[in-house]
């Protein structure tokens, strides 16, 4: 009996001697490796949770919450909007998400970290898209990631994710599954591996670091769009649905939305089966939702007056986006007021474009049309 005693004992103290070298040898690796690889459909939400986290756990306020898609990711540059209004603000917005995944993430994830006052939703018709696969594929993969359900699933998971944050190699098991590629020896091969896996560079606020480019129209992006998300373009169902319940579980919050009707090229609607048709019923619906609820929506779509302040045609480049923050912060102050949920942008200038945010204007204004 006591020789089986000592050898479980010894067991156990093997066991648990292994746990500990692996565990340091995962703290000392870690600074080499990606942000989790696998625990969310995107890295850059993975990049972004881990600022939201710093800020959370520093007791840092954030006062406006930027939300969204790519549209809103590179389309807001919140150091601008921050210095400029004198208000602190992150940009939450990450690459693929229509609304059915971004209320989630705002309500469920990011909001309750951030606590924030106002929060800015971008969106534009990709991201109400009733019909389109990619929006649906997004949805599903979000709600079934680790990190989602670590966050809103069964108190297993949501232990699973504790243990996470006090142990590496826990954090980065996913990670270490593929050690061959972690630990590629040639340069060129781990620069590209890292390109593949991070995509952006997140620099303060959740701003896209990012080189300023001359736009282009980028067919195959319009191709992507059109077979992804807008063709068979329908409006009012599921995305809508979720938009609604953003607005009224933000509300009970006591936490203002803002609607931001991103700004496009007109290349952008060739994404569109029947551009005018599909914008004619986007209109209407956001125009109901204003009158329903009564939450601003400020109209960016038409606000610069070319494409020489976008990438592409549905992404700003440091120019675009430096100036609509700027324009944001200078009529704060009206935009929150509540008394005028009617708002258009205005911008002059092509390089170096200067922006207004005007009241009484844009698509919700009344008398408004497609």
């Amino acid at each position: 009996m006591k020789a089986f005693l000592r050898s479980g004992y010894l067991t156990a103290c093997s066991f648990t001697a292994m746990l500990l070298v692996v565990e340091l040898a995962s703290r000392m690796i870690a600074p080499s490796l990606p942000i989790d690889p696998g625990k969310w459909p995107r890295i850059e939400i993975a990049q972004k949770l881990d600022q939201i986290r710093k800020l959370a756990n520093a007791g840092k306020k954030v006062e406006v919450l930027f939300a969204g898609s790519s549209m809103m990711a590179g389309g807001i540059d919140p150091v601008a909007f921050s210095e400029a209004s004198g208000l602190s603000s992150y940009n939450a917005g990450f690459a693929g998400p229509s609304m059915r995944t971004i209320t989630p993430w705002v309500l469920d994830v990011v909001e309750p970290m951030l606590d924030p006052e106002v929060v800015v939703v971008g969106v534009q018709t990709r991201e109400l898209s009733d019909n389109g696969p990619k929006n649906r594929v997004m949805y599903e993969k979000f709600l079934n990631s680790p990190g989602y359900k670590q966050t809103k699933g069964t108190v297993a998971s949501q232990l699973e994710g504790d243990l996470e944050e006090l142990s590496y190699f826990l954090r980065y098991r996913r990670a270490l599954r593929e050690p061959s590629r972690l630990f590629a020896t040639d340069e060129a091969e781990r620069r590209a591996l890292a390109e593949a896996d991070v995509r952006k560079v997140i620099g303060p606020r959740g701003i896209r670091i990012e080189e300023s480019v001359d736009y282009r129209r980028a067919g195959k992006l319009i191709r992507a769009l059109h077979d992804n998300t807008l063709n068979d373009f329908a409006v009012g169902g599921a995305e809508y649905e979720a938009l609604q319940r953003l607005g009224r579980e933000l509300e009970e919050r006591d936490v203002q939305l803002v609607l931001l009707n991103m700004p496009v090229t007109n290349d952008y609607w060739a994404a569109h089966e029947d551009a005018e048709s599909n914008r004619a019923s986007y209109y209407a619906l956001m125009r109901d939702f204003v009158a329903e609820t009564g939450v601003t929506l400020i109209d960016a779509e038409k606000g610069f007056p070319s494409s020489v302040a976008f990438r592409d045609p549905v992404h700003l480049d440091i120019e675009g986006r430096q100036a609509m923050a700027e324009a944001l912060a200078a009529s704060w102050d009206a935009i929150t007021s509540e008394r005028t949920t009617a708002f258009g942008l205005s911008c002059s200038g092509a390089v170096d474009p200067v922006c207004r945010v005007r009241s009484g204007e844009g698509l919700a204004a009344a008398g408004a049309g497609g």
